[in-house]
């Protein structure tokens, strides 16, 4: 009776009780063979119906072979900008596992068949044994979307780009934004397009401040290039991910996503980024001016380490990229008949703030909303509401041209 009392006093002082959740280590962990069982389990409840549009890779390569993922993507739908180069890499496989598979955790749990409704291609636009000059990442960038347009020539395209680079001036075009610019409009003698393009992760050389909060933090953080195009759907990081020492809370601003907030010349340039998805959360780093990531606030995907490793963890502006290119190719499955630039509408009009992003605004004046905009911009995207719609609301689509 003694112990019961003091159980009571004990569970008085909890902040919260939660069910406990799986850990990615149960999988993480897993020997070659169960995760072999695990992975087939997975490709057999999972369908790819009728596919009419790819989502497109653009990223150091995709393990095609991959147990997980060739049901969606062979060696022929994968192209690179160097001939030579091995069309394989580590980083575009887990891009590729989670645009699949955006909750892969839930995924393999799942009883209930699994839809896809898009295939995969792949452009590798860089290589660990090859140091482009940055003037030249426009044109390695097009280069490789042509190739992949010869290749597959039929089927509509989205791009999900999460490679992202140092710019000279934060906020100022570069050659590689505007060719993005270019592509995305059609004026590159390419078919108009979706592009789902990263914010960028913060740079390791950017301290974390342990006095401030992870607001101002990642405010001082900016989003690389190309992301400052202006026609690319730009995605940042937000989290619903939390355990005790996680430095963000729930439904607020990833602690490695990168903002437009101290852009140079901001006021002339766009809001950035243009939506958040889930992008993991971080601890405290064993250095104070550094973050880290931990396996509990990452999400599982598939390794390009395959057959050696079958699954690996991911977070940040990649993962949220990832997700969002999922959304996408949804979006575009459902409403095939809209234009590029009116899914990317979409996908900003059935954004929200969380709770915890409207915690941002104090005061609700002009400028803290500019603020907002310039760290979240338009919020989380539901993919729910842009399938169905709300039965209280309509959304009017007017597809014209200005003249």
């Amino acid at each position: 009776m003694q112990f019961l009392r003091q159980a009571v006093e004990l569970i008085g002082n909890l902040m919260e009780l939660r069910k406990p959740s799986e850990l990615n280590e149960v999988v993480l962990d897993m020997g070659p063979t169960e995760a072999r069982e695990w992975t087939e389990a997975l490709t057999q409840n999972t369908e790819c119906v009728n596919p009419t549009h790819t989502i497109c890779i653009l990223d150091e390569g995709v393990n095609y072979d991959h147990l997980g993922i060739s049901k969606f993507i062979s060696q022929n739908d994968c192209v690179a900008y160097e001939p030579r180069w091995k069309l394989r890499g580590d980083h575009g496989t887990m891009q590729a596992g989670n645009i699949i598979y955006p909750n892969m955790k839930q995924s393999l749990t799942q009883s209930g068949k699994i839809t896809i409704p898009f295939k995969l291609e792949s452009g590798k636009i860089i290589c660990k044994n090859y140091q482009a000059n940055p003037k030249l990442y426009g044109k390695i960038t097009e280069d490789t979307v042509n190739k992949l347009t010869i290749n597959n020539p039929q089927d509509s395209k989205i791009y999900s780009l999460a490679v992202t680079a140092i710019p000279p001036r934060y906020g100022i075009p570069t050659v590689w934004s505007a060719k993005i610019d270019a592509l995305a409009s059609g004026y590159s003698n390419n078919p108009k397009s979706l592009w789902i393009v990263s914010a960028g992760n913060r740079e390791p050389n950017v301290s974390w401040d342990i006095n401030l909060s992870v607001l101002d933090n990642v405010r001082n953080a900016k989003v690389q290039d190309p992301a400052q195009s202006y026609n690319a759907l730009v995605v940042g990081a937000y989290t619903e991910m939390h355990k005790i020492n996680a430095l963000a809370k729930i439904g607020e601003v990833s602690p490695v996503s990168t903002t437009s907030y101290n852009w140079m010349r901001k006021n002339n340039r766009p809001f950035r980024p243009d939506i958040v998805v889930e992008g993991g959360n971080f601890v405290p780093g064993i250095n104070q001016n550094q973050i880290s990531a931990d396996s509990h606030l990452s999400l599982l995907t598939f390794s390009g380490a395959y057959p050696n490793k079958y699954f690996d963890e991911h977070n940040g502006t990649s993962l949220s990229t990832a997700i969002a290119s999922n959304y996408a190719g949804f979006l575009m499955n459902e409403y095939p008949e809209l234009h590029p630039e009116t899914l990317r509408g979409l996908m900003v009009h059935h954004a929200s703030w969380t709770p915890q992003m409207l915690g941002y605004l104090k005061n609700s004046t002009k400028a803290e909303m500019a603020e907002l905009l310039r760290t979240v911009c338009y919020g989380v995207p539901n993919l729910n509401s842009m399938l169905a719609g709300s039965p209280n609301s309509v959304t009017m689509i007017i597809e014209n041209e200005i003249t």
